[in-house]
């Protein structure tokens, strides 16, 4: 743990690099905007390519602004007061139950250069997922929008590059989380395990 401590707060001083990490989910309990409508199995009546985007305005804009100092603030690491009291409850429930309970966190590298990683077989994401599923527990791992990815059409999922404000050439929508064909795009790298 203390070499992590030491590679990022180099990569902060050197490079400009911000690692924040936040608890997402704990049970059923939800940080509310990552959470969007979903009709039950079987059921066809949302299933066209009006669907609503993968991941919430909401959840985007927490992706780009959350700071370790916000995260801290909370016992549970969720920096959201009223879903940090709800995880906080629920976590009690399982222990007098003599239970445990599991959960998500979600981390954002923002600031990355663009151009770390292979196309075939060294992938950024790729070394990613095995570096979060080496912690012990960690049963799943999604970049971007993940598995919400894929209840929208491609048309709208896609991640074209597009001059952004600043002049700078970015993604669209950053979908991908910040990697294409396996290389790092410059966006914010998000993922969930």
């Amino acid at each position: 743990m203390a070499a992590g401590a030491i590679a990022e707060k180099f990569l902060s001083q050197a490079y400009g690099i911000e690692i924040v990490a936040f608890v997402t989910s704990v049970g059923k309990i939800h940080l509310p905007s990552t959470v969007t409508t979903t009709a039950p199995p079987n059921d066809t009546s949302n299933d066209d390519d009006s669907a609503e985007d993968p991941l919430s305005p909401d959840f985007l804009r927490l992706l780009s602004t959350v700071t370790r100092a916000e995260v801290d603030k909370f016992p549970t690491r969720c920096p959201h007061a009223d879903t940090s009291e709800a995880m906080t409850q629920r976590i009690l429930r399982a222990k007098a139950a003599n239970d445990s309970v599991g959960g998500t966190v979600t981390c954002v590298i923002r600031n990355a250069p663009p151009g770390m990683g292979e196309p075939v077989f060294d992938k950024f994401e790729a070394t990613l997922a095995h570096a979060m599923l080496s912690i012990p527990a960690t049963k799943a791992f999604e970049i971007g929008s993940g598995f919400k990815g894929t209840e929208v059409p491609g048309s709208r999922h896609n991640d074209p590059f597009v001059m952004k404000a600043d002049g700078s050439l970015g993604t669209q929508t950053n979908w991908s989380g910040g990697t294409q064909g396996g290389i790092t795009n410059g966006e914010n790298i998000y993922f969930r395990y």
